[in-house]
């Protein structure tokens, strides 16, 4: 029993499995806000949240079974919590194939942004590379069967594993804010600089936050290897990954709109008028217009029903319409 505390071997475990359930709740709500608003999407961006949507389930499901097999079908038996059930073995595969497929999905990201395609080369390779060691690590861990034997067999390639995964991250989300800034300053107008400026926030937001979990596990695997703190983070990433890349594909709306309902673009010159479009439901014009014209405009659309007084201009005066 004192060898195996269950506060460093059993409660990361259990603590890991529920965030992995947080995070399915939240990449299903997410998913389902994704195919209601974005219903005619182009089809590589559909097959990626959908397929995401597939691994998280198969993804959370392995995590419960080996959760419930070491919490529940070993209770009693510290012996056996030295060796990792079929479920988390499989977790491991799925959650890899999460974590580097959202990586690779950022990658085409910044490319579609930038353009740059020796540099995303580079970072797709960089991908690939901690795809195969990740794949690597899994075969192992089938082998070996034993987490504590597994982390000291493999402990510089796991180091090099979640150092990597956070490393990336960050440089993913630092080029494209880079990229980013560069065209806020060049934005013809301040609406436009807004709009890039947040999307520079958004992209920090998500981007570390993917970065601290892997850290979070990178640095806990360092400091303790042969306790289980560090599977709670482990467990957590493929769910970090797939809520931050969810986020960005919802994002698309709210970020390209500004943050007040005004919009100052002019609509028309027609015969010298000017209309400016306010929200959906008011517009204001240069031209005055006779009760009866008002009447008649109400009652072909009610929402045009708002009784402003003249506002003067420095080009002539504005009437509600």
């Amino acid at each position: 029993m004192a060898g195996f505390p269950l506060n460093v071997t059993l409660g990361p475990i259990i603590i890991g499995a529920f965030l992995a359930v947080f995070f399915f709740g939240v990449i299903c709500m997410q998913t389902v806000y994704y195919l209601k608003r974005f219903p005619d999407d182009i089809f590589l961006v559909k097959f990626t949240v959908i397929s995401l949507w597939v691994l998280q389930v198969a993804y959370t499901c392995f995590i419960c079974q080996g959760a419930y097999a070491m919490a529940v079908g070993d209770f009693g038996s510290t012996f056996a919590l030295l060796y990792a059930p079929i479920g988390l073995n499989l977790a491991v595969l799925m959650g890899s194939l999460t974590d580097h497929g959202v990586q690779a999905f950022f990658v085409a990201r910044i490319y579609k942004a930038t353009g740059a395609l020796y540099l995303c080369i580079f970072l797709w390779t960089a991908t690939l590379f901690l795809l195969g060691i990740s794949l690597f690590l899994t075969i192992q861990e089938f082998e070996i069967d034993s987490i504590p034997i597994f982390g000291l067999r493999w402990k510089t390639i796991l180091n090099v594993l979640f150092f990597g995964d956070a490393s990336l991250d960050i440089v993913n989300a630092c080029v494209l804010c880079f990229y980013l800034k560069l065209k806020s300053r060049s934005a013809f107008s301040q609406t436009t600089a807004d709009v890039v400026n947040r999307l520079v926030i958004y992209t920090l937001e998500t981007g570390l936050g993917t970065s601290l979990v892997a850290l979070a596990a990178a640095i806990s695997f360092r400091v303790a290897p042969n306790d289980y703190l560090w599977t709670m983070f482990f467990m957590a990433l493929p769910g970090s990954f797939g809520s931050a890349l969810l986020a960005n594909v919802n994002n698309r709306t709210s970020t390209s709109q500004p943050n007040s309902a005004v919009s100052s673009d002019i609509n028309n010159h027609v015969h010298g008028q000017t209309s400016i479009q306010f929200a959906r439901s008011l517009v204001l014009s240069t031209e005055e217009r006779s009760p009866s014209e008002r009447a008649k405009s109400e009652r072909d659309d009610p929402s045009h029903s708002i009784e402003l007084n003249k506002i003067s201009a420095p080009h002539g005066n504005f009437y509600a319409v």
